[in-house]
């Protein structure tokens, strides 16, 4: 029970996160934002600015490499909100994994919970094995130490007797009292066999039954952590994704801003001169 509990907090947070992955990742900060695109963007604008005013050849080589430099800037800050957002995906991986990892503890500490508790069940029964045991002997042997006293009193008298008929009478008792203690002594066997079998078999029972709950225990746990491990792998699949549809789009946002640039330069009318 404790495991599917622990399961469902781990699970929970991971599911709606990969639902939401997409939103999540696009919601950070984006290229737009940046110093570097807004660069771009600037230097854009002004070139727009410059379309119609003619330019030498070598102004036109420098805007060329401005506007190169300033896209490579920008796409290098792309690549870099990408490594931003698959290390904040890892990041949570890993701290997702610590709860797996306390998911794979917690079923483990429950089998050794039903270890120890078969331990205590076994203690258990074998006391009640040994107090059974102690009242059969408590309840047999009075009556075979009475009868054995008895025995020995009418073996005396036995040993002291002259008269055959005392005797032959004597011989009888102690016959009868033989027979008695056979039996109790075979009664005694047999009740003191009955407990051993009952205990036995409630000790089988009780091992059988441990074993079971711990197979059940440890398959429920290891399944569990499966799919705790396998929610957190289609979670960061999904982010990697995202961060990776995001990196295109915004490589094509830079790559419009730069195209326009060339546009506006390949628009500039070119003077004779060729000043720096």
């Amino acid at each position: 029970m404790r495991i599917r509990t622990l399961l469902a907090l781990l699970l929970l947070p991971a599911l709606l996160l990969g639902t939401a992955a997409t939103t999540a990742t696009a919601a950070e900060p984006g290229i737009r934002n940046t110093k570097e695109y807004q660069a771009l963007k600037s230097y854009v604008s002004q070139l727009n600015a410059k379309k119609n005013q003619p330019q030498t050849q070598a102004e036109i080589a420098k805007y060329r490499r401005e506007l190169s430099a300033k896209k490579t800037k920008a796409d290098n800050k792309v690549r870099a909100l990408y490594q931003d957002r698959i290390a904040k995906a890892k990041d949570q991986r890993a701290k997702s994994r610590v709860k797996v990892r306390k998911l794979r503890a917690q079923w483990k500490s429950e089998v050794a919970e039903l270890k120890q508790g078969l331990k205590n069940k076994l203690n258990s029964l074998e006391s009640q094995r040994r107090s059974e045991i102690a009242r059969i002997n408590t309840q047999f042997d009075g009556k075979l130490n009475s009868l054995q006293n008895k025995r020995a009193k009418l073996q005396k008298r036995l040993a002291k007797a002259k008269d055959p008929v005392v005797r032959a009478n004597l011989r009888e008792e102690i016959s009868s009292i033989n027979d008695e203690i056979a039996t109790l002594n075979s009664e005694k066997q047999s009740d003191l066999r009955a407990v051993q079998t009952k205990y036995n078999n409630l000790e089988e029972q009780a091992r059988e039954q441990a074993a079971s709950n711990i197979s059940r225990t440890r398959a429920r746990g290891e399944r569990a952590v499966q799919e705790a491990e396998a929610a957190l792998r289609e979670v960061f699949a999904e982010k990697r994704a995202a961060a990776n549809s995001i990196k295109a789009a915004e490589f094509t946002v830079v790559r419009t801003e730069y195209d326009r640039g060339v546009t506006y330069i390949n628009e500039m009318p070119v003077t004779g001169g060729d000043n720096d």
